[in-house]
């Protein structure tokens, strides 16, 4: 069920439930130069991962918004986000919470063109939020945020994002042993089948 609220004006936020619980054990990384990757197994985690126990790696939802002249993008966790100065699991040095912003949806047969991947991450034991231009994958814009238990948002002004009006999107926790870009290991993706609307992973802005 897709949960639309408005706000005053035209206002709307839409929150897309995920199941809990369906945080992965085993993953693939991806090796990342420039926008082209080469994936392979990390055997190194297996099942008895650390982070299996932290909640803020598995999503209940994922929102996206507008809000005046500003996107919005936020998420509901599995459990508190960790408060600055607290220590990730054991092995891990970065934790992420990010969305990807398309011009297309993502299929495996056109992979998709990603335009903007908005982002929350925590590391050195501090949060930085930034726009990524996916263009080169280098340009980063800093970006207001907000925390609230198991809650962050995550506010773009839309002239960042080239004043798009439509584009489709979706989000997903990653938490990495090295540099981001270079080793993530993704926990949690938006599930898959939630609406008629939906491509894989990916929804449209706005909803039909």
């Amino acid at each position: 069920m897709l949960i639309p609220n408005v706000s005053a004006g035209k206002n709307v936020i839409v929150t897309i439930p995920d199941r809990e619980g369906d945080i992965g054990k085993y993953n693939v990384f991806i090796t990342t130069i420039g926008a082209k990757g080469v994936s392979g197994p990390e055997p190194t985690w297996g099942g008895e991962a650390p982070m299996l126990d932290v909640g803020y790696a598995d999503m209940v939802s994922q929102w996206i918004g507008k809000v005046g002249r500003n996107y919005v993008f936020g998420m509901e966790l599995a459990g508190d986000l960790p408060t600055p100065g607290d220590p990730l699991p054991p092995g891990i040095r970065y934790a992420g919470w990010e969305f990807w912003v398309e011009y297309a949806p993502w299929t495996p047969t056109s992979g998709g063109t990603t335009l903007f991947i908005p982002y929350l991450e925590y590391h050195d034991s501090a949060y930085h939020a930034a726009l990524l231009d996916a263009s080169d994958y280098v340009t980063e814009t800093p970006i207001s945020f907000t925390i609230d238990g198991n809650k962050f948002q995550i506010v773009i002004p839309e002239e960042l994002m080239g004043n798009l009006h439509s584009f489709w999107w979706s989000s997903g926790v990653y938490v990495a042993k090295e540099y981001i870009w270079a080793k993530p290991w993704f926990t949690d993706l938006t599930d898959v089948g939630i609406s008629p609307d939906q491509v894989n992973t990916d929804f449209p802005w706005p909803l039909p």
